[in-house]
C-alpha cells in the first residue's frame, strides 16, 4: 500500500509565508539519521531523491512514502549559504511522521508540547518515558516507566528504576491501581523529595474474595525532611467522615467510622493497626432508640506489633523471640534457644513443640478488644479483661480504677503500693483494702472542744466533764476517734449517746470512736472502747 505525502505539492515558507526558493526536504527513518526512500508516484518503483529540493517558488514535487517502513523523520531547511546544492540551517522537523493517523504517532507527535518537561522535571534532570501523562499537579508513574496494570505482573524493577531516575526529584507521584509490586523494596528505594500517592491496592493485604481499594499517601522521611498534611482555612478547617450505610453490613447498619494507627505492614502486606478510635451506634441501647458511642478499641497488642516476626522453617529462635503464626495467633519463646521444625504452630497452646523451640501461647493476633467507650448521654465503661483507668500520668504509678471480667471484681486500687482501696466481689461483697489512715490532729481538752481533725489525744489537766465535741465551721456530721492521755476527763452520758447511757471515765490510753449524724441523732454516738 502507498501513501501520498500530504499536501500532494508542500510548499516551503519563511516566517513571512513568503516561499523559500531551492530549499530541502529531508527524509530519515525515526529517531536516526538514516535515510529512507521516498518516490516519484504510488506504484513506489521510481525512487525521488533525498534530499528533495523545491523550486524557485519553494514547491516541492510529489512525495510518496512506504507505510510498510518504520516510521519517517522529516526536516526541512533552507539551502546552504555557500553551496546552495546542499541542505543548510535546519527550519524544523518532525520527528515521527506518517499520514495514516495512529494514536503513537498523536502522542509521541503533540503530547510533548502538552505536557512538556517541568521545572522540577528539568531541575532534577528528568527526562519522561511517555509525555501522554500529566506532570502536574499529581504525575502520574507512567509518565516516567513502563507499567503493567494487570494485577499480576511484578513492577518492582520497573517502578525501582523510575526511583533512581527521580533521585532529586520534588513532587507528587501517584501509581495507578492494579500494579502489582513489592512493596518494601519500593518503598525503601522512594527518593526522599517525592511524595507517593500509591492507588495500586492490590499491594494491600485482600481478605479472600474482597477487592479493597486504598489510597496510601507515603513519604520516605529523614530526621531533616518531614512530610505534613494541612487542612487550612479562614473559617472552619473540617474532617468529615460519611457513612452511608449502604452496603448492608454489620459496620454500615452500626453507622462504623473509624481513624486507625498503624505500624508498618505484616508479612500478608495488611497493615499493622494497634490502636482504633472508633465512632458508632451505642450497642448499649436498642433501635430505635439509638445512641452514639465512642470507642478506643486495641487491635493488635504492641509486643506484637513490636516484636513479632512471622514463623519460618528452620530458623533459630532466640529465647524471647516472638511470632504470629498464619492462623492469627501470637507466642513466645520462653525456652532457650532453638531451631523450629518444618510445622508452623496452630491453636491456642498453651504450648507447642517445634523442633527444639517449645512455643507458649500469648494472645491472638487480631484482638479487636473495646477498651474503653462513652456514649452521647455521658455514660461510658471500661471494658476486657482486667482493664484499668488510671489517674496518674505515669502508668500504674497512682490510683486505677479496675474491672476484671473474669472474676467479676470491680476495685480501686493504688498501683504505686499495689494495695486496694476498696474491692466489689461477688462472694465477699464490699471489702476495704487496707488500714485507713487517719491523720493525727493535736490535742484537745475542756468540756466541749473543737475538733479539727479525725483523731485527736484528749489531754486535761484537772478533773473534766466533757458534754460535747464541736465539729469545725458549718459541718454537721462527723466521725472521730479519741485517745485519751490519762483519767481527768468524764464523758457524760447527757451529752454524748454512750453504751448503756452511763457516764464513763476512761484511763491513760483509753480509746473510744464516736460518729455525728443529725438526721439520726443530735448527740454524738458511740461505736466503740478499746476497755
Amino acid at each position: 500500500m502507498a501513501i501520498l505525502f500530504a499536501p500532494p505539492r508542500f510548499k516551503a515558507t519563511d516566517k513571512s509565508n513568503a516561499p523559500i526558493s531551492g530549499a530541502f526536504l529531508q527524509f530519515f527513518q525515526f529517531q536516526t539519521s538514516t535515510p529512507q526512500p521516498i518516490y516519484t508516484d504510488s506504484t513506489l518503483q521510481v525512487p525521488l531523491q533525498n534530499a528533495t529540493k523545491a523550486d524557485a517558488n519553494g514547491l516541492f514535487p510529489e512525495i510518496w512514502l512506504d507505510d510498510s517502513l518504520p516510521p519517517y523523520k522529516v526536516v526541512l531547511s533552507s539551502p546552504d549559504t555557500n553551496n546552495p546544492t546542499l541542505p543548510g540551517a535546519i527550519i524544523w522537523s518532525i520527528q515521527k511522521y506518517n499520514s495514516t493517523f495512529d494514536a503513537a504517532t498523536f502522542v509521541d507527535t503533540l503530547f510533548p508540547f502538552i505536557y512538556p518537561q517541568t521545572h522540577a522535571e528539568l531541575t532534577a534532570g528528568v527526562t519522561p518515558t511517555n509525555y501522554a501523562y500529566a506532570p502536574d499537579p499529581v504525575a502520574d508513574a507512567r509518565r516516567y516507566c513502563n507499567l503493567v496494570l494487570d494485577a499480576s505482573t511484578d513492577n518492582t524493577s520497573a517502578v525501582s528504576g523510575m526511583w533512581t531516575a527521580l533521585a532529586n526529584y520534588r513532587g507528587t507521584i501517584t501509581i495507578p491501581y492494579g500494579c502489582k509490586f513489592n512493596k518494601s523494596t519500593v518503598y525503601s528505594m522512594m527518593p526522599v523529595g517525592v511524595v507517593l500517592l500509591d492507588e495500586s491496592s492490590v499491594n494491600t493485604g485482600q481478605p479472600p474474595g474482597y477487592k479493597n481499594k486504598s489510597i496510601i499517601y507515603y513519604t520516605n522521611d529523614t530526621v531533616s525532611d518531614d512530610a505534613q498534611h494541612g487542612i487550612n482555612s479562614a473559617h472552619h478547617p473540617s474532617l468529615r467522615f460519611n457513612n452511608l450505610h449502604t452496603a448492608g453490613t454489620g459496620s454500615a447498619s452500626s453507622r462504623f467510622h473509624s481513624i486507625l494507627f498503624a505500624a508498618g505492614y505484616r508479612w500478608t502486606n495488611d497493615p499493622i493497626d494497634g490502636m482504633q478510635y472508633l465512632t458508632s451506634l451505642s450497642t448499649r441501647i436498642a433501635p430505635p432508640n439509638y445512641l452514639w458511642r465512642n470507642s478506643w478499641v486495641l487491635n493488635t497488642k504492641a509486643q506484637a506489633a513490636v516484636l513479632s516476626v512471622h514463623w519460618t522453617a528452620t530458623t533459630v529462635f532466640a529465647n524471647g523471640a516472638v511470632i504470629d503464626t498464619t492462623d492469627g495467633n501470637v507466642w513466645i519463646n520462653n525456652g532457650g534457644s532453638g531451631t523450629s521444625a518444618s510445622t508452623e504452630p496452630t491453636g491456642t497452646g498453651p504450648t507447642f513443640v517445634d523442633g527444639t523451640v517449645t512455643w507458649t501461647w500469648l494472645y491472638p493476633w487480631n484482638v479487636a478488644s473495646t477498651l474503653f467507650f462513652f456514649d452521647e448521654d455521658g455514660y461510658g465503661g471500661i471494658a476486657g479483661a482486667t482493664a484499668r483507668w488510671g489517674a496518674d500520668g505515669v502508668m500504674r504509678k497512682g490510683p486505677s480504677l479496675n474491672v476484671n471480667d473474669s472474676t467479676h471484681d470491680s476495685f480501686i486500687r493504688d498501683d504505686q503500693r499495689a494495695q486496694d482501696f476498696w474491692r466489689i466481689t461477688d462472694a465477699a461483697g464490699l471489702r476495704h483494702g487496707g488500714i485507713q489512715s487517719l491523720p493525727y490532729s493535736g490535742a484537745i481538752s475542756g468540756a466541749t472542744p473543737t475538733l479539727s481533725g479525725s483523731m485527736h489525744t484528749v489531754n486535761n489537766g484537772g478533773a473534766t466533764n466533757m458534754t460535747n465535741l464541736v465539729l469545725p465551721g458549718s459541718q454537721t456530721s462527723g466521725y472521730v476517734v479519741l485517745l485519751f492521755t490519762n483519767g481527768n476527763t468524764t464523758v457524760k452520758a447527757s451529752g454524748f449517746n454512750l453504751k448503756g447511757n452511763i457516764d464513763v471515765t476512761p484511763v491513760a490510753n483509753n480509746i473510744m470512736t464516736f460518729f455525728k449524724e443529725p438526721s439520726i441523732s443530735g448527740s454524738w454516738i458511740e461505736i466503740s472502747r478499746n476497755f
